[in-house]
């Protein structure tokens, strides 16, 4: 009696961790998608339905690679979701191209994790969480290229200032220009 009096404790203390949790995932504006053994979406919060533009029905029990597009980076992102599902990692963190239901490509920094099942400990699925980190890439190029810009418009001038400069040391070698006076 004593034996099942602690483990229903233990089951109300993993309840209040589930809820915990699930209020986490619901609070958050980041996509956090969970997958089963298969790597297909059993799972998703409002953020996923805001980054992605799909609603949860749309993607109940289709693979987590359909949201990135096609070739590199479904094959980068296989590539991760094959090493935590082998086991060999607990979490990896990468920068990867997502796709929207709009075809509008973004780009992500997803942070990939295994979920183990409690029993066996063997991995029973992924949880994925995202964020669309777009909005800063665009930030970053506009920058290098403002950069780039900035370096012609200073180039240019300097070009042309060492230019006057050879011509007028050029003249005064040759006496065609009088020196300096002191």
């Amino acid at each position: 009696m004593i034996s099942h009096i602690r483990d229903g404790g233990d089951h109300v203390r993993l309840q209040e961790k589930t809820e915990q949790l699930n209020h986490l995932v619901a609070a958050t504006d980041n996509a956090v998608v969970v997958t089963g053994p298969d790597h297909t979406i059993v799972r998703w919060n409002k953020g996923a339905e805001r980054i992605f533009g799909y609603p949860t029905k749309d993607l109940s029990g289709v693979g987590i690679h359909e949201l990135v597009p096609p070739l590199a980076s479904r094959e980068i992102f296989g590539e991760y979701v094959d090493r935590v599902a082998a086991g060999g990692e607990s979490m990896v963190q990468f920068t990867v191209q997502g796709l929207k239901k709009s075809g509008e490509v973004m780009d992500l920094v997803v942070s990939l994790a295994p979920l183990h099942d409690p029993a066996g400990g063997t991995v029973s699925g992924m949880i994925a969480h995202s964020c669309d980190v777009t909005w800063e890439h665009d930030v970053d190029m506009r920058l290098v290229q403002h950069l780039a810009d900035t370096v012609v418009k200073i180039t240019v001038p300097l070009s042309q200032m060492r230019s006057n400069l050879e011509e007028t040391v050029s003249a005064m070698q040759d006496g065609s220009l009088p020196p300096p006076r002191s």
